[in-house]
């Protein structure tokens, strides 16, 4: 084990958060491992964001600011990830916040496994003031590539989210997020576990996850939603060569992500997306063998979605019937 403590950079990309900024960087500048090099990102924030990131930098020198135009997420990740000098790499939203103890407890784990590259800890959801554990492991252990990426496809207490992660510099020596693309962890995450090789989980919700409206994960369909299709097909052909074994797997992330743009083109008043939904329902008709894994209540959807017609006529006037309600 080293005994001396390697430089953490923690990227937080800003973007019109100045209500929700101050908290997130203090949440990072106050954790019992101080040696920190905090980068934020203002990825051309029309608001005070900004300026509160040029006045955090002035009371703390662990603290670097770059001032960019607006690329969108994975840009501002990219930017920070090519000035980092850590030997470890955090990534925090900047409207979400971290429990004290994150690093150090993280940083423990890794130590303690000499050839693990990267550590999981869980998380919590926070909506309208009240939080819950959400995604959380249930013991602190040390997991193959195979069996991570089994359960970020099952959401088994596992998913593809960057920022509840601790990343060895040396796996972004050879990825970057996809740059335009929203679902922007979903499209490397799998890779980067399969690059890790062995993955420790920390059995501990560190990481609070902010819902909030206007966010990216809370916003209706558009053009963007379609690329969960974009992610789903180069996963499919990744998985078809590499892990056969995680086709029942892959087939219920495929059912979720094909089955979420269905109900957001459902709830949505355009009458322009026929061909999307029909591909869409035509895609749904391949996801097999998922018995076990839905409940009643699902089969029944994933039955009246994979069928346009029925679709069409009982599950869409349903999904309206609700939203009026």
């Amino acid at each position: 084990m080293n005994n001396k403590q390697p430089l953490i950079s923690v990227v937080i990309p800003v973007y019109n958060v100045e209500s929700y900024l101050c908290r997130c960087v203090e949440s990072v500048a106050n954790q019992d491992y101080s040696n920190l090099e905090i980068i934020l990102i203002d990825d051309g924030s029309k608001d005070q964001s900004g300026q509160i990131c040029d006045q955090l930098a002035e009371k703390d020198d662990r603290i670097v600011v770059i001032h960019k135009e607006n690329g969108g997420l994975s840009s501002a990740r990219n930017a920070g990830l090519d000035v980092c000098k850590g030997e470890y790499i955090s990534f925090i939203d900047s409207d979400d916040w971290i429990e004290q103890g994150m690093y150090s407890t993280m940083l423990a784990a890794i130590n303690e496994a000499p050839s693990v590259l990267l550590a999981c800890c869980g998380r919590n959801d926070v909506t309208d003031g009240v939080k819950t554990v959400g995604l959380c492991h249930k013991k602190n252990e040390v997991i193959c590539s195979r069996e991570a990426i089994r359960r970020i496809l099952l959401w088994d207490n596992l998913d593809s989210a960057a920022c509840d992660k601790l990343f060895h510099r040396t796996i972004w020596d050879h990825f970057r997020f996809p740059l335009g693309r929203i679902s922007e962890d979903v499209a490397v995450m799998y890779k980067i576990m399969d690059f890790a090789g062995e993955i420790v989980l920390v059995d501990k919700p560190f990481y609070n996850y902010f819902h909030r409206q206007g966010s990216i994960t809370t916003s209706t369909f558009n053009a963007k939603t379609l690329d969960i299709l974009k992610n789903i097909d180069e996963m499919e052909l990744f998985f078809s060569e590499k892990y056969t074994t995680l086709s029942d797997a892959f087939s219920y992330f495929k059912y979720i992500g094909c089955s979420h743009i269905l109900t957001l083109l459902a709830k949505s008043t355009s009458k322009h997306h026929k061909d999307i939904e029909k591909n869409l329902c035509d895609r749904l008709k391949t996801c097999t063998r998922l018995g076990d894994l839905l409940c009643k209540r699902e089969r029944i959807k994933l039955f009246l979605k994979k069928n346009y017609f029925l679709y069409n006529k009982v599950y869409k006037p349903v999904q309206h019937i609700k939203e009026w309600l």
